[in-house]
């Protein structure tokens, strides 16, 4: 397996000096990344160029939305997790019995989903991390989504979407309930490496 449950196999380094993000009480910190490096594990959350995003909530939750334009390919957060044979709503599938749980300190928690992201989920189980990469470029004031589909196989809590995307499935349950074409519609490189080789067993 590669580091990351992705197409591109990046790899980053991790370096945390303590930067403190002023939006209420969540902790965040800077890092730094360098392509072709293993990734170090941490105990906190990572988040790149001291927060390019902030916390807002509405009657739904919380979610979190570009402060500055974000180049596509930026590293947005990555959290360290624990490995469950399970999973739920907030875990993240990284093979058929192993998802991973970021429940603390959980910030990938907040990034909605879409069914037309601006962003990528990079899963690894050794060491046990979800990242977050911008797919495109990302706008001030835009809500930064995935697609959930793209790691979860059969969802544990499936749920109907209100995106209000053109594209919106309307009913989000996991890529195996995905039709042919909304699966071809979906940017490849955002499909984890998991989700494509179960796809292909599935044929």
């Amino acid at each position: 397996r590669e580091t990351f449950s992705s197409n591109t196999g990046t790899m980053f380094q991790l370096q945390t000096p303590n930067v403190v993000h002023p939006i209420g009480n969540e902790k965040l910190e800077k890092f730094e990344s360098r392509r072709g490096e293993p990734i170090v594990p941490s105990k906190e959350a990572h988040v790149s160029d001291v927060a390019p995003f902030s916390f807002e909530e509405n009657a739904t939750g919380k979610f979190l939305v570009a402060r500055r334009t974000i180049a596509a390919g930026t590293l947005l957060v990555s959290n360290p997790g624990t490995i469950r044979t399970l999973p739920d709503m907030h875990t993240f599938q990284s093979d058929d019995a192993t998802h991973v749980d970021c429940a603390e300190p959980g910030i990938v928690r907040f990034f909605n989903h879409s069914c037309a992201p601006n962003a990528r989920i990079l899963i690894s189980a050794d060491p046990a991390e979800v990242s977050l990469e911008a797919s495109s470029e990302i706008q001030p004031g835009e809500v930064i989504c995935w697609d959930y589909c793209t790691s979860e196989w059969d969802m544990e809590s499936p749920f109907d979407c209100t995106c209000g995307a053109a594209t919106c499935r309307g009913r989000v349950q996991g890529f195996k309930w995905m039709t042919a074409a909304q699966r071809a519609a979906v940017n490849q490189a955002s499909i984890s490496t998991y989700i494509l080789a179960r796809a292909e067993r599935a044929i």
